[in-house]
């Protein structure tokens, strides 16, 4: 189980308490987290991270990014495979999917957007 973040921050139910994730849902977190976040940046985890190792133009991307990704993730049960990677713009799509050994998913993050 994981704290669920959103909007940088910790989920706080009515009650103040830290909102519980599991399943797919903090799959897909974990995820997100690498992605948009620069490296050693996160407090709660300062080997997560992966924004400012990759750079968005270069060939292989989508390799890159899946390496990079499941590294950070190394001390957990998900495995990360990137379909897509597309830029328009500044905007930056991720398509990937996510399995934790139980369930799988196909979601997608997306930076500058």
């Amino acid at each position: 189980m994981d704290v669920k973040i959103e909007n940088q921050d910790i989920c706080l139910s009515p009650s103040a308490r830290a909102v519980m994730i599991d399943g797919m849902e903090q799959a897909v977190q974990q995820v997100n987290l690498a992605v948009k976040i620069p490296k050693k940046s996160f407090v709660y985890d300062r080997n997560l991270g992966v924004n400012g190792e990759v750079d968005f133009n270069e060939n292989g991307l989508e390799k890159k990014i899946e390496a990079l990704v499941n590294e950070c993730l190394l001390h957990s049960d998900v495995i990360v495979n990137i379909l897509s990677v597309t830029k328009s713009g500044d905007r930056i799509t991720i398509g990937f999917t996510a399995d934790n050994g139980y369930e799988s998913c196909m979601s997608e993050v997306v930076l500058n957007g």
